[in-house]
């Protein structure tokens, strides 16, 4: 297999029968694994992974097989996968077929050892194709045991093989999906097929004798050795079997699946049903562990073992809790809430008629997902250097976030499909936006924040920072004098510290006595995150004196202190970045509420702005080393996922506002105030922003909130205008720094109408009294974009369309004479600017305007000829000229502007009569 024709033939190029090679493949590759792990030697172990390596691109390959050999490839792939599974996770020297167990009672007087050992071979066959290919791999491993002994693979193959186990399962899934895809078919019933299939060899082999190496998870959550305890101690309660729990979502998904295409609702629940079944198929899996190896220390693997324990544990947890949820929601049920007990009426009926309080399905499902994208279980991080324990997991976590994902997409399809149950709408609501928000946000996110000036804004990254570290600060692995209680004791008061300074020095040695060191002021300088690299100097050179083995342990584990702090912001804002694809998810529905959608605007900019403060102008953020740079990167990997979340999903939403339109005065009244209130929130964020890309996104949010109002002059022209007339005026003063013009870029783009109706006026003003021609110049291309011919015929034909022409026609005026000023300034730097701003506008006068605007016009022809012979520039000549004869044709058309323009006319006129001679010449 290490040479380049056999490596062409397997993995590609001609051949007349890939399923007799790849099966051929198959047997010898795993006959030369088995054979190396006979031998103890190292060596030999690495030459099997090397064999396993190339059984796992053989199965990739089979995987994804099309055509006559299709059928051949999928048996080839569960071969392999059988294989993996039996060698990684079980001792298979107990296993044995099914049908020589059963017949062996009855065949035993007739049996002889020479026909038993005749028949053996047919055997094999027979029970590879009846007991499955797990079955008849752990068969062949446990025959290829040396010297008669049976027991588990090496342990370092073992790990191998779980880790290309999982990934197989990753690629099995991401093949079947993909093939659901190609043929419009269920991706959720696809994926659930392929995950079952690997339960199913999992439950066969454990039926035929396979020892699992780890076994089943606690019975209880607490250690209790009276399983029938009846006492009713709070803290022991009995933990389902993981197989019976999988069992029961696998009945749901049968009960619900196969739903008619014509019918909607049948088929949102059937999705809904294979999703969440794939999942818990999926974690079920996560149970797996190739085990421990026999060489490791008592201690340490007691330890790993209570810490495996409680892992597998939470998993059946999560599973149960999983069950729960996925029965509610596809039954259109509500779950009782934790607080409550099933039966706290006493009555025996289960029913808890008690204090109980029923949680909407979908909100419970969102928070654990969130939670399962928040452990270990989705993530790739290998836990710093346990290798043993990480490198087993292979593929696994991208198994999970698939199936999750896969599961959160057919809760959220059944939550908003059109038939069946009226109900269904109510599901996605806003307490399930505000749960997925909380595990993505900032911890202050989703809270009213006060006002503070424009310079502010530095305290929220401290108080971010105690809250994500907070538990750094009492880590008991920080305690310098091995106790838990060191992090409490630094922070209590100065007379706590003496006294126990003096209780330690009363109990210690006559000898330590002499030694003046203050236990918790090094605590103190321990722990204080709020330090400088300079004031730790200062510290050491003091404690130098003393002792400096103790000066270079105090700067060690201030080292590590500050290396383990980046590693856990690291960690925790990747699986931020994981549950980040459920918010995507939930603004990719179709009929979203606005009200809903409106929920996520203010955390999601905040969460911004506070990661674009922390990465700061250079993208370094605090700390050195490898782990503050990977910290860094993660938080401007989360800004740019979380920026491109609300440009291109929640912003393009199409969001439900029929119902807005239909209530009633008072209910439109109220719902125009709080989406006020809420855009005017959006703008006081825009201006903290930090830099143009974040104010960008807060003139999207609330040109979002604009448009989840009716597009009329009562609710959305109202809300408007009570919300950029300020916007302008402090932008244009100055007043408002931070504010860009790309804030009412957005609206002009996107709400046109609403734009024209309110933001003539004020641009105008700002055109004149703006504070620099920059800015002056700004506010003429805003203008232009409004006077813009409309993109159709329907946009002139509603009402909001003809208040918009009105408002352009009462502020042309104004406009042509601000036009007219910016000409005639010493500022020549933006007259290119302004000559492009004014081709809209004068063209939009050649259309609409009426003579009441001749002088002005007859003004600004006179400014245009001026600055056409002052300038040097051939470009600037030409558009003068141009325009020129644009504004001649209205001033034509009005009365008044006729004697202004037969008194001006001569020296226009004859500057263009000489241009063209001098041409001519």
């Amino acid at each position: 297999t290490r040479t380049d024709a056999v490596s062409s033939l397997l993995y590609g190029g001609p051949c007349a029968d890939w399923t007799a090679l790849w099966k051929g493949a198959f047997e010898f590759c795993s006959a030369q694994l088995l054979k190396a792990c006979g031998k103890e030697e190292e060596e030999r172990y690495h030459e099997a992974n090397g064999y396993a390596d190339v059984l796992f691109q053989v199965a990739k390959r089979a995987m994804r097989a099309d055509g006559p050999s299709a059928e051949g490839a999928e048996e080839v792939a569960r071969d392999i996968t059988g294989f993996f599974l039996a060698g990684a996770f079980f001792d298979c020297g107990g296993a044995a077929s099914s049908s020589s167990s059963s017949s062996s009672s009855s065949s035993s007087k007739k049996a002889k050892k020479p026909k038993k050992g005749k028949k053996k071979p047919k055997k094999e066959e027979d029970e590879s194709g009846s007991d499955g290919p797990a079955v008849a791999a752990a068969l062949r491993i446990k025959d290829s045991t040396t010297g008669g002994t049976t027991g588990p693979l090496p342990f370092s193959v073992r790990v191998h093989l779980s880790s290309l186990f999982q990934s197989l399962l990753s690629e099995a899934v991401s093949a079947a999906a993909a093939a659901a895809h190609s043929s419009s078919g269920d991706r959720a019933a696809a994926s659930l097929g392929a995950l079952r299939k690997a339960v199913d060899m999992m439950d066969a082999l454990e039926k035929s004798g396979g020892k699992a190496l780890v076994g089943p998870s606690p019975r209880t959550r607490e250690e209790s050795g009276d399983d029938d305890n009846d006492d009713g101690d709070e803290g022991v309660e009995e933990r389902p079997e993981p197989q019976k729990i999988l069992a029961g979502v696998l009945d749901l998904a049968e009960e619900f699946g196969g739903g008619g295409e014509e019918d909607e609702d049948a088929v949102g629940r059937s999705r809904a049903a294979a999703g969440l079944a794939a999942l818990s198929c999926a974690l079920r899996l996560q149970l797996l562990h190739p085990g421990k190896d026999s060489g490791d220390a008592m201690d340490d693997s007691m330890d790993d073992d209570e810490e495996d324990d409680e892992a597998r544990g939470d998993v059946v947890d999560v599973m149960d809790d999983l069950a729960d949820a996925t029965g509610a929601l596809l039954r259109g049920e509500k779950i009782r809430a934790d607080g409550g007990d099933d039966d706290e009426d006493g009555d025996g009926d289960g029913d808890g008629d008690g204090d109980g309080e029923e949680v909407n399905p979908l909100a419970a499902l969102a928070e654990f997902l969130s939670g399962i994208l928040s452990s270990p279980l989705a993530s790739d991080a290998t836990g710093g250097g346990d290798g043993g324990n990480a490198a087993h997991r292979g593929g696994a976590p991208k198994l999970v976030r698939e199936c999750v994902r896969t599961a959160w997409a057919g809760a959220l399809g059944l939550a908003s499909s059109d038939g069946g149950d009226d109900d269904k709408a109510a599901l996605l609501d806003a307490e399930v936006l505000s749960i997925l928000l909380s595990n993505v946000c900032d911890p202050g996110a989703l809270e009213q924040e006060e006002e503070e000036d424009g310079d502010g804004g530095e305290s929220d990254d401290d108080d971010d920072d105690g809250n994500v570290f907070a538990a750094a600060a009492n880590a008991e692995d920080m305690d310098l004098e091995g106790s838990g209680a060191a992090g409490a004791s630094a922070s209590s008061d100065d007379d706590s510290d003496d006294g126990k300074e003096k209780e330690e020095n009363e109990d210690g040695d006559d000898d330590e006595s002499d030694v003046e060191l203050d236990p918790a002021r090094l605590d103190r300088l321990l722990l204080d995150d709020n330090d400088s690299d300079d004031e730790m100097e200062q510290e050491l050179e003091h404690h130098a004196g003393a002792d400096k083995a103790l000066a270079q342990l105090l700067k060690m584990k201030k080292e590590a202190r500050k290396a383990g702090r980046a590693q856990r912001e690291r960690i925790e804002l990747s699986n931020r970045s994981r549950c980040a694809t459920l918010i995507e998810a939930v603004f990719s529905t179709k009929g979203l509420e606005s009200d809903v959608a409106l929920v996520a605007l203010l955390p999601l900019l905040r969460t911004v702005r506070s990661l674009e403060k922390s990465i700061g102008p250079v993208g370094t953020s605090g700390g050195k080393g490898k782990d503050a740079t990977s910290a860094s990167k993660e938080r401007e990997a989360l800004r740019d996922k979380l920026s491109m979340l609300l440009r291109d999903k929640v912003y393009k939403a199409k969001l439900r506002t029929s119902a807005l339109s239909e209530q009633g005065k008072d209910e439109r009244d109220e719902a125009r105030e709080s989406h006020g209130a809420l855009a005017l929130e959006i703008i006081d964020e825009a201006r903290r922003s930090p830099n143009a890309a974040h104010c960008v996104l807060c003139g999207g949010a609330a040109v979002t909130v604009i448009r989840a109002l009716p597009q009329d002059e009562e609710s959305a022209v109202f809300v408007a205008r009570q919300v950029y007339a300020p916007a302008v005026e402090g932008w244009a003063s100055k007043r408002d720094r931070r504010l860009d013009a790309s804030l009412f870029d957005g609206l002009a783009a996107r709400c046109p109408d609403v734009a024209r109706v309110m933001l003539p006026s004020s641009l105008s003003k700002a055109a004149k009294e703006a504070k620099s021609p920059y800015l002056k110049s700004e506010s003429l291309r805003l203008l232009s974009i409004l006077y813009a011919a409309p993109k159709s015929s329907a946009e002139q034909d509603n009402k909001l369309g003809e208040a918009g022409r009105r408002a352009l026609s009462d502020a042309l005026p104004s406009v042509v004479s601000a036009i007219e000023a910016a000409l005639g300034g010493d500022n020549k730097k933006h007259l290119r600017d302004v000559l492009k701003a004014m081709e809209p506008v004068v063209a939009y006068a050649v259309r609409e305007a009426d003579g009441g605007t001749g002088e002005a016009m007859a003004n600004l022809q006179v400014a245009l000829g001026k600055a056409g012979g002052a300038s040097q520039s051939q470009w600037v000549k030409q558009m003068c000229e141009k325009l020129a004869k644009d504004v001649d044709a209205v001033v034509s058309r009005g009365g008044g502007g006729k004697a202004v323009k037969s008194k001006d006319s001569s020296g226009t006129s004859s500057s263009s009569k000489k241009k063209k001679k001098k041409r001519k010449k």
